[in-house]
């Protein structure tokens, strides 16, 4: 009997890096491990640490058919590199400590906005009045370490296309009196220095500050 074939997903953040497999010909999806980036000086020693785990667990034999992998920060240069934390690594990283020859990397939130069209009807709540235009232009945002942006619009075809990094994009103001106090610190301040999650949970802990 051949070996299942099955297929590496990650979804490589700033502060956490998070595992599955995906396998046969119904894309059965299982989760591997969180690991914390913080805890691996280097990404190739997540991935060794990845690989021992799946086979101490039994979850899949032999080497991944293909991988992708879903990363905050740009996704097309030659070496990945993180908005947020100072791992970095080449499609060959992965291929030395995987065996996999077919490697993909995509934006995290480029992968969000492609999965929003999969939302349910039921998992989703109304904000103000109008009828939902289902060919509109959809938007993902999530504040994690940084700031995750991505648009999902469709072209006159109704071809998808995605967009994806806004919360790298610089905030405007640039004056004395109207820029963030960050400003004066970095020489480049982006939205997601403004709006991650240690921004959002500091504000909400001034809002409830008796």
């Amino acid at each position: 009997m051949a070996a299942e074939t099955w297929n590496l997903v990650g979804d490589i953040g700033g502060t956490n890096a998070r595992f599955g497999i995906n396998r046969g010909p119904r894309g059965d999806q299982q989760s591997v491990a969180t690991y914390k980036v913080a805890d691996y000086p280097d990404f190739s020693d997540v991935l060794r640490h990845l690989m021992q785990d799946i086979q101490r667990m039994g979850l899949a034999e032999g080497t991944p058919t293909a991988a992708c992998f879903a990363v905050a920060g740009p996704p097309h240069l030659e070496t990945v590199s993180f908005t947020n934390s100072s791992w970095h690594f080449t499609c060959d990283t992965i291929h030395q400590e995987t065996g996999v020859n077919h490697v993909h990397i995509i934006n995290d939130f480029a992968a969000v906005a492609r999965a929003l069209p999969g939302i349910s009807d039921s998992e989703l709540v109304q904000i103000g009045g109008g009828q939902r235009d289902n060919s509109a232009p959809k938007v993902a945002m999530g504040a994690g370490t940084g700031l995750g942006v991505g648009a999902l619009i469709h072209d006159s075809h109704n071809h998808p296309m995605v967009v994806a990094g806004e919360g790298d994009t610089s905030i405007s103001p640039r004056l004395p009196t109207s820029k963030p106090r960050y400003c004066n610190t970095y020489d480049r301040a982006t939205v997601g220095y403004r709006l991650n999650g240690c921004a959002v949970a500091m504000a909400l802990l001034i809002c409830i500050k008796p």
